[in-house]
């Protein structure tokens, strides 16, 4: 079947990862007035919602928490994972549901980030979580980290990229990447801090992220 997906973006948004610096007065007197963008990355927050890739229905024997990936789901976790590195998007910390489809997909964007066993979180919380296991985790998140990817599943995933209010979104593909920021200081901060969408990326998308 072939997977589409409409995002829409909220408001007014500003290229995210970057704040406008002005000099000069900008006036009538005469002085020039010079805009700049100024890399924000390192007082911002990522955070990455990622949809398990591609899984397989071949065994009816397995239970859905056991199904694994199939060919194209192992094709394209890799994939995915190198076109993020590739753009300069970094990922310090993964968050990943405990059902095998979901953690293969993390563990082929720790193994492309070079993520080890004390950074990779596995939680049933976010095995078919709704928004508010997608807020606990996200709250639980340790402070040192600044850019994490959680992975999950639909229909949990959309609903709460769509509920986030940064950008109007009707259905996640498997392994696609919903992307934004967040001025939160902390973690724990992030239902009530300011967030500006990212992009949004998905395997049979063209590689636009900017």
């Amino acid at each position: 079947m072939q997977e589409s997906c409409t995002v829409r973006r909220i408001g007014n948004i500003r290229e995210a990862g970057f704040r406008i610096s002005r000099t000069g007065s900008g006036n009538n007197t005469g002085k020039s007035s010079h805009v700049y963008l100024v890399d924000t990355y390192d007082t911002m927050r990522t955070l990455y919602l990622i949809r398990h890739a591609k899984s397989g229905w071949d065994d009816p024997s397995l239970s859905d928490h056991e199904r694994p990936l199939n060919d194209r789901g192992r094709r394209d976790a890799p994939m995915m994972a190198e076109r993020l590195r590739t753009a300069g998007h970094p990922v310090d910390v993964i968050l990943t549901s405990t059902a095998l489809r979901a953690e293969s997909t993390s563990m082929a964007f720790a193994a492309v980030f070079g993520i080890g066993e004390w950074s990779l979180v596995r939680t049933r919380m976010l095995y078919h979580a709704d928004a508010d296991d997608f807020l606990r985790v996200i709250r639980g998140i340790d402070d040192r980290y600044r850019h994490a990817a959680l992975f999950s599943h639909n229909p949990g995933i959309t609903d709460f990229a769509g509920g986030l209010g940064v950008a109007a979104i009707d259905h996640m593909p498997t392994c696609s990447i919903f992307a934004l920021t967040t001025e939160a200081a902390a973690w724990k901060e992030f239902r009530e801090a300011p967030r500006r969408f990212l992009f949004f990326d998905y395997p049979k998308k063209p590689l636009r992220m900017s």
